[in-house]
């Protein structure tokens, strides 16, 4: 029972001492707690890096469980785990024996968000879950939307979270990240992120390539479960290493399935439309912006119109688009100095030798400061 609620609690500190039970003890142990073994390795698993085994235990802990709180422990692990189909397997089985069970919002949402489907998550939270998951859940979707300020409203609703939750760790420093205003420090994995933290791998990989890491964000990548490339934003961050990395076509490829299959986030539709822009194919990359454009917002639609115009016309300029302002979200910063560079705007050399100032490793800054060399 010891073990067990180690494994449940969010704020969990050591893990407990290693214990095996016999066959026979497992046998005779009552019906709720047959699955706790299999929950206990599951996250021990887990926070030591084995997705692979936690899978496998989460898959035989789930033919165990008996309970909706069971069902719903071990759908949890399974989506810190990056295992939608088990944590979707969790969620169906409580909505069908327990629809009212008071934890399925949460897993419902968690599910949600590992499909992309962030106005989905928002809803769940939004209609029962406990107050630290609406913080957690609204904080992703802030995240995801560049909202750093939103991010920070979400977490200040329950002071003291990101201190005392290891699973909000990522998401304290998530606007900082999203305007560049203060990009960690980082030497190996360990430092970017724990197995613990909520979007802490997705973050992880934005931080990586923020900072011209791409062989952290390769890294972490690859510690992905199985199949990751069919999760939006997943899917988001492997476009943007392919295209980084010399890869349009592949780029094309995950950045498709993202905006098909999620909530066609502004992630997903910059790298969909730079991806198609970096194959040469303008026509659908204008169709790609037309039919998303209201989800990323009028600055950073405008900025990949200036992107898109140069393919169509080859055009020079993009005087018509203000610059971006210092304190908006990096990622439209660098994709205004890419763009100005692009379009041999008279602006470019002053804007990119502005960023590099901050930002000097940045994909984007490198690439226009080359561009503007070659002029």
């Amino acid at each position: 029972l010891s073990r067990l609620a180690w494994a449940v609690d969010p704020g969990r500190g050591e893990a407990p001492a290693p214990q095996r039970l016999t066959d026979d003890e497992h046998a005779r142990l009552p019906p709720p707690l047959r699955s706790a073994p299999n929950l206990v390795e599951a996250v021990l698993a887990l926070d030591r890096g084995d997705r692979a085994r936690a899978a496998e235990l989460i898959g035989e802990g789930l033919a165990l469980a008996v309970d909706p709180a069971e069902v719903t422990a071990f759908g949890m692990v399974a989506v810190r785990a990056g295992q939608e189909p088990l944590a979707r397997r969790a969620a169906w089985r409580v909505h069908r024996a327990a629809p009212e069970y008071p934890g399925l919002p949460a897993l419902a949402a968690r599910v949600a968000l590992l499909r992309g489907r962030f106005a989905d998550a928002t809803l769940a939270v939004t209609t029962g879950a406990p107050a630290r998951e609406l913080a957690l859940v609204l904080a992703v979707d802030a995240y995801e939307r560049l909202d750093g300020a939103g991010v920070r409203a979400a977490l200040a609703a329950l002071p003291g979270l990101p201190a005392r939750d290891p699973e909000a760790a990522a998401l304290a420093v998530a606007p900082t990240a999203l305007d560049g205003s203060g990009l960690p420090e980082f030497d190996t994995l360990h430092d970017l992120v724990s197995p613990s933290d909520l979007w802490g791998d997705v973050l992880g990989v934005d931080l990586a390539l923020d900072a011209g890491r791409v062989d952290l964000a390769r890294a972490l990548a690859r510690a992905w479960p199985a199949h990751a490339e069919e999760q939006p934003p997943r899917a988001v961050r492997l476009a943007r290493l392919a295209r980084i990395t010399g890869k349009p076509e592949a780029a094309v490829e995950h950045a498709d399935r993202a905006v098909a299959a999620g909530d066609a986030a502004p992630r997903a539709v910059v790298e969909l439309v730079r991806a198609l822009v970096e194959v040469g194919d303008a026509s659908t990359a204008r169709s790609s912006l037309r039919d998303h454009r209201a989800g990323v917002g009028p600055v950073l639609g405008d900025w990949l119109d200036v992107l898109v115009t140069r393919a169509e016309s080859g055009g020079v300029g993009g005087g018509a688009v203000p610059l971006a302002a210092p304190d908006a979200p990096l990622l439209v910063q660098a994709l205004a100095v890419r763009a100005l560079a692009e379009a041999g705007d008279l602006r470019a050399a002053a804007a990119t030798a502005a960023l590099a100032r901050r930002h000097p490793a940045h994909p984007d800054v490198v690439a226009a400061a080359a561009l503007l060399r070659e002029d």
